[in-house]
């Protein structure tokens, strides 16, 4: 059995500033507009994290060290498991639905020995939880990482390394403005996050959100948004 205390969270994303030069959720919206939801993502997630009660270890553009994903994503767990961390709970910040996900259920399993893999819709993966044993950082890094061919390679990775896994649901990436309107317009994330990204898109005048919400309700927004809203309240 591994103790909780050995387990750590890897939180690995880039800053929102460097975020922003990849990715682009708003094409018609200011820079200063998807900053501001990259900031949310990273700040949301890391609030989801934080209550799990495990040791968090964030990893942006500052702390990577590497010349691609795979061995940027590598050197960060191997830094970490020589800290002595028996286990390693991996997430990025483009998930906004690990609030759905059973936390105590995945320490536990960890806890037990095995790997933990969270699918994404894409075929990549928005969470993976590998013990000491489980990780081989030669084959780790040069898994096809950012790939629609990550899941498959991982299981066969997994399945090389380890006995035993858990899989978790699969859940949306949000890497455009599609996932975005399609994230707002559902139940699957929290109410007050799905409110301040709402205010995000007042804000913006985004024609795609724009159309889809009546007219009443982004003028409530936009005129309730002038002050961001505290880091709790996005639970």
């Amino acid at each position: 059995m591994i103790c909780r205390e050995n387990i750590a969270i890897l939180f690995f994303s880039l800053s929102a500033e460097c975020e922003i030069q990849r990715k682009t959720w708003l094409k018609k919206g200011s820079r200063k507009s998807n900053l501001s939801i990259a900031r949310l993502f990273n700040t949301y997630n890391k609030s989801i994290l934080k209550q799990t009660g495990l040791s968090i270890h964030h990893y942006d553009e500052r702390q990577q060290i590497g010349q691609n994903f795979g061995e940027r994503l590598a050197n960060a767990h191997q830094k970490i498991f020589d800290q002595g961390y028996e286990a390693i709970i991996t997430v990025g910040n483009d998930c906004l639905e690990l609030n759905r996900l059973d936390w105590e259920n995945i320490i536990q399993n960890i806890s037990a020995g095995r790997s933990v893999l969270g699918p994404s819709l894409r075929d990549g993966a928005y969470l993976i939880g590998l013990t000491k044993t489980a990780f081989n950082y030669i084959d780790f890094q040069i898994l096809p990482w950012q790939t629609n061919q990550l899941y498959t390679a991982l299981n066969e990775y997994i399945h090389e390394n380890t006995q035993q896994y858990f899989e978790l649901p699969r859940l949306r990436d949000i890497n455009n403005g599609q996932d975005l309107w399609t994230i707002t317009h559902g139940s699957t994330i929290s109410v007050r996050l799905k409110i301040n990204l709402l205010r995000l898109l007042a804000v913006t005048h985004c024609p795609l959100f724009i159309q889809s919400f009546p007219p009443t309700l982004f003028y409530w927004l936009k005129d309730n948004s002038l002050r961001a809203p505290p880091q709790n309240s996005l639970v």
